[in-house]
């Protein structure tokens, strides 16, 4: 089921059943500083896509979908 939360702002979508995807909705939210987190929106916004991995190796991509809105997945 897709959910969504507001991370610095910002409309973030992802699969609930996701079991790592909260990790990486923390990351972007309260492990890393805000100006970070917007290195990644930014790139995702421009690239289509941005690739990060966060303290515990898990690895995830940000994807621009348009209307400001993005899509969080985890790869594993």
């Amino acid at each position: 089921m897709v959910k969504y939360e507001y991370i610095h702002g910002i409309k973030v979508e992802y699969e609930s059943e996701d079991r790592h995807i909260r990790d990486g909705i923390n990351y972007l939210d309260n492990k890393i500083e805000p100006l970070e987190a917007k290195v990644f929106f930014a790139q995702a916004h421009d690239k289509k896509s941005a690739q990060f991995e966060d303290n515990e190796n898990h690895q995830f991509t940000l994807i621009y979908k348009g209307n400001n809105i993005y899509l969080l997945i985890s790869r594993v």
